[in-house]
């Protein structure tokens, strides 16, 4: 009869398990790995992907659904206009009142970037176009229409004058006089006038009214030369209408 006996395992054998137990882990590691192509839509849970999960530069315009991006996904100031295509804007693009003040960076929308008459009223918020967005000269006649501009939606003016007084003159030889009235710094000339404070049978006229100019053609003021045919002294002025700054 044989008897049992019980023994320690030898090291060679605790090697060998152990071993044994790391490659049966490995193995259900890889069991569990994902293959590609594996994770779809489903898998994601809502809000999953956030800006951080995005390399810079993956999201293209391919990526973007019509109306995907709206005015609460977008920072402010973030498009200018690298990041719009020239010719790429157009009527149906706009939503009513979408152009504000607030939403256009100053330069960033320049002609390359709007088709014809992408940019129509409807599209435009109330008061969204400034002086700031507008370049110099951009507002031609061709662009106001008829009757748009009032009176109350230009700058002041005020009305300047000098008087002369012109004397002595009859049939056989006119007096003159010449009257120069001057816009104030910063001022510019917009109108001329004259007037005698005579009366109507008076032999008295204007020579010539004119705008007086610098030298790159900017009027500044007005001057005038006035004729008398009449003894009795006379008072000519020339007026002269100075756009405020």
């Amino acid at each position: 009869m044989h008897r049992l006996t019980s023994r320690r395992p030898s090291p060679a054998m605790v090697v060998a398990t152990v071993a044994l137990v790391v490659a049966l882990g490995g193995t259900g590691y890889a069991a569990t790995a994902l293959p590609n192509g594996s994770v779809g839509t489903n898998q994601l849970r809502n809000g999953a992907v956030n800006s951080s999960k995005l390399a810079s530069g993956a999201v293209q315009s391919n990526n973007l659904g019509t109306d995907s991006v709206t005015k609460r996904a977008m920072s402010a100031g973030s498009v200018g206009s690298p990041e719009i295509l020239n010719n790429s804007i157009q009527a149906g693009d706009l939503r009513v009142g979408a152009v504000t003040n607030g939403t256009i960076a100053a330069g960033a929308v320049g002609n390359s970037k709007l088709r014809s008459g992408a940019v129509t009223t409807g599209k435009l918020g109330n008061l969204a176009v400034t002086s700031s967005k507008i370049g110099t000269r951009a507002v031609t006649n061709n662009k106001i229409g008829t009757g748009q501009v009032g009176a109350r939606a230009l700058r002041g003016y005020v009305v300047r004058s000098a008087r002369v007084t012109i004397s002595g003159g009859s049939a056989a030889r006119v007096a003159t006089g010449v009257a120069k009235a001057s816009c104030r710094s910063g001022e510019q000339a917009v109108g001329v006038g004259t007037s005698w404070n005579g009366g109507p049978a008076d032999d008295l006229n204007t020579v010539f009214a004119r705008f007086v100019t610098t030298s790159n053609g900017t009027p500044t003021g007005a001057t005038a030369r006035g004729s008398s045919g009449i003894a009795p002294a006379r008072a000519f002025t020339v007026q002269v209408a100075c756009l405020l700054p």
